[in-house]
């Protein structure tokens, strides 16, 4: 099992025989999302945020077994972690091209990225490099498919949720809760909870 959080994705490894070996590679840029990664990524993309360390001290509470920090050396980082194969799942979430490409990079032969983020850009995948690793690649918006078997592992524990939730608003806070949000890393915020009055 592997997770690597950092200032420019964060990845997290769930320890539950569902989702073993995932990486998730979530974007912490504040720059707009630009089409010129390269492949594999040799460096953390543009206007990077300060590493995001609530994050990064609630991973093992998530099952995350090491941390890589973002540099040129992160895709090989991970790659030593797996003894040289990657993980099985990579799972890009934000929709940034640098991060598709790095999920793509770290995935091992015969793996999936699962890209599930929002792209406003095109991104050009290296698909001559991707086919002959037999890599499949998913994509679309979130389905209930998934739901029952996340609420299950909610119920039972193996994911934590409550701790995601760092603050906590009424309705009529609501502009208060989108600004916490929307300055996450100042805030420290992971997820914002609204309740009824």
């Amino acid at each position: 099992m592997v997770a690597a959080v950092s200032n420019t994705f964060c990845a997290s490894a769930v320890s539950s025989p569902e989702l073993a070996g995932t990486l998730h590679l979530a974007n912490q840029t504040s720059s707009t999302p630009t089409s010129t990664a390269s492949w594999p990524p040799s460096s953390p993309p543009p206007a990077v945020r300060p590493t995001t360390k609530p994050r990064q001290k609630l991973a093992p509470d998530f099952g995350a077994t090491d941390i890589v920090e973002v540099g040129p050396n992160s895709v090989e980082e991970v790659r030593a972690l797996t003894d040289g194969l990657g993980v099985e799942v990579a799972i890009e979430a934000v929709g940034y091209p640098e991060t598709l490409l790095s999920a793509a990079a770290m995935v091992r032969p015969g793996g999936t990225v699962a890209n599930v983020g929002v792209h406003g850009v095109p991104v050009e995948l290296p698909m001559q490099e991707m086919w002959i690793q037999n890599i499949t690649v998913t994509m679309g918006l979130v389905d209930t498919v998934s739901i029952p078997t996340l609420l299950k592992m909610v119920a039972s524990g193996k994911i934590p949720a409550e701790k995601m939730g760092t603050h906590t608003f009424s309705f009529d806070q609501m502009d208060e809760a989108y600004d916490v949000f929307k300055n996450a890393a100042d805030n420290l915020a992971l997820k914002v909870v609204i309740q009824p009055a």
